[in-house]
């Protein structure tokens, strides 16, 4: 198996196998550590869904009584609050992609890509082995870690837009207000 990072030569060399096995085992720590920032995302972004569908629901509720007090479509308020509603509807839209499944690689090996021939070798004392087992290990772990942060990374600037596109929800109202009133006055013969 190829790895993107390998100790050196002579690192190995030098490295005793205690040494290896902290070196592993803090890997370890961290890679669990990324590892559980996942629930985290998933648990604010189901928050961030949460006040947004509620969010989205209040407006719904407000178009129906508006229409039922206007009786026309051609109404600001209305048509400002339908584009509010489909606006938010986008942001759930994306939010709910940051908590579908994702690839995460976690902690451990399978058995099967351990018990191999090398293990066996008559060649190598016990020692010697352990030693190069937790130097392989070692480099598994540093690739799943830097896959994992990849993963978190682009789930965090998701997360990180819907909540800024979320903060400019009343400007864009504002925005889609005037555009509307703009819109309906320019045009002859519509009344608000």
């Amino acid at each position: 198996m190829a790895f993107e990072w390998v100790p050196s030569d002579e690192n190995i060399e030098k490295c005793s196998t205690e040494q290896a096995k902290f070196i592993f085992e803090q890997g370890e720590k961290l890679l669990k550590d990324i590892t559980d920032t996942n629930v985290l995302i998933v648990t604010r972004t189901t928050t961030l869904i949460t006040i947004t569908v509620g969010f989205m629901l209040a407006l719904v509720g407000f178009l129906f009584s508006r229409y039922i007090k206007v009786e026309t479509l051609v109404d600001a308020e209305l048509i400002t609050c339908f584009l509010t509603i489909l606006y938010i509807f986008n942001l759930c839209r994306i939010l709910v992609k940051n908590i579908q499944g994702q690839e995460y690689h976690v902690v451990g090996t399978e058995p099967k890509k351990l018990f191999t021939d090398p293990y066996f070798d008559e060649e190598q004392t016990q020692g010697e082995k352990m030693k190069f087992f937790y130097i392989n290990e070692i480099a598994v772990c540093q690739d799943k870690i830097k896959m994992n942060i990849q993963t978190n990374d682009k789930r965090w600037a998701l997360f990180n837009r819907a909540l800024q596109s979320l903060l400019y929800t009343p400007l864009i109202i504002v925005f889609f207000f005037i555009l509307v009133k703009i819109l309906i006055f320019a045009t002859p013969n519509i009344a608000c």
